[in-house]
């Protein structure tokens, strides 16, 4: 089954919460490689709340997060900061509290002088987007998508 076929089968809400996925990560991808970060943070910021809604399931977090991994290979400039970023903000519009990590890591792929990587948690969960087996030395965000 083509990709088209398997989202115009999918709920109406689903198909909104893909869409606006895809959008928020073309815009974040664009806008962290163009505009100072913190103005991208306050576009985030200014979307969560305007949208903001709590759509009454109980699994609303986990569809947010099911949808942006859905849409994040297909796009271009996709990566796990982009990924982290659309997730905090779609998560705060759904009423649920994220914080943003940052780790940076000693082990040295590809001859870089170091390892960079963005992941999202969610209080008891844990690790909700972005796991990695690496160890990484950690700087949180808390927050809705702020």
């Amino acid at each position: 089954m083509t990709r088209l076929k398997k989202f115009l089968r999918k709920p109406g809400a689903d198909q909104r919460l893909l869409l606006l996925a895809a959008l928020l990560h073309l815009f974040v991808a664009a806008g962290i490689r163009v505009l100072p970060f913190h103005w991208v943070r306050r576009v985030l910021d200014r979307a969560a709340a305007f949208g903001a809604r709590d759509d009454g399931g109980l699994n609303a977090g986990d569809r947010v997060v099911q949808a942006v991994r859905a849409v994040a290979p297909l796009l271009p400039g996709a990566n796990c900061l982009t990924e982290a970023l659309v997730a905090q903000c779609l998560l705060a519009r759904v009423g649920c509290e994220s914080t943003l990590c940052f780790g940076v890591s000693d082990v040295r792929p590809d001859a870089r002088p170091f390892d960079a990587h963005a992941w999202l948690e969610r209080g008891a969960r844990g690790v909700v987007l972005g796991a990695r087996a690496t160890a990484y030395a950690t700087f949180r965000h808390p927050g809705r998508c702020s």
